[in-house]
């Protein structure tokens, strides 16, 4: 880490491998010995914040990234693991704020997930225009089964504001 880029490209292969080898304890003691380090990177402290996804340590994930506010450079995907974490404990405005906040962030893979919460928050809230106009920006096919799944129940959500979903009726709007 101590060697620039170079060191942060090779922190974030090890980051990755400890993912792929399911070395729990490994990614505690790289983030216990080069904590600070890990923070000087954007991504590399993004490619940590997966790894604790990917171990289900959601409330240590919203602890290394109790920062997220001041990391402007944060990609909007590294924000992604924080939402999904915030709302899995709970804390639906936050990941609000997350989302909201990934969103302004340069456009990657995680902007039509970040629009589907921010849609479902919208929907929730009344808000039937704005939950449509992010639905609309979304493909369904390239988010994969759980946002899918997110997507009908905002749909479904909608459905029932504007009157169209009746009990008997087999589909909707």
């Amino acid at each position: 880490l101590a060697a620039g880029r170079t060191g942060h490209s090779a922190a974030q292969e090890v980051v990755r491998h400890y993912v792929r080898q399911k070395k729990r304890w490994a990614l505690r003691f790289l983030q216990w010995r080069h904590g600070q380090a890990i923070d000087r990177d954007d991504v590399t402290h993004g490619l940590v914040a997966y790894a604790l996804t990917k171990f289900d340590r959601r409330r240590a994930l919203v602890k290394h990234f109790g920062d997220w506010r001041t990391r402007e450079g944060a990609p909007a995907w590294s924000l992604l693991n924080l939402t999904t974490a915030l709302r899995d404990l709970g804390r639906d405005e936050e990941a609000h704020a997350v989302s909201a906040a990934a969103m302004s962030r340069d456009e990657d893979h995680s902007h039509p997930k970040h629009a589907i919460w921010l849609a479902l928050d919208a929907a929730r809230s009344g808000d039937q225009a704005e939950a449509r106009r992010l639905l609309e920006t979304v493909g369904e096919e390239d988010v994969g089964a759980y946002y899918e799944f997110i997507i009908h129940t905002v749909r479904s959500i909608l459905a029932v504001y504007d009157g169209s979903f009746a009990p008997g009726k087999e589909t909707f709007r």
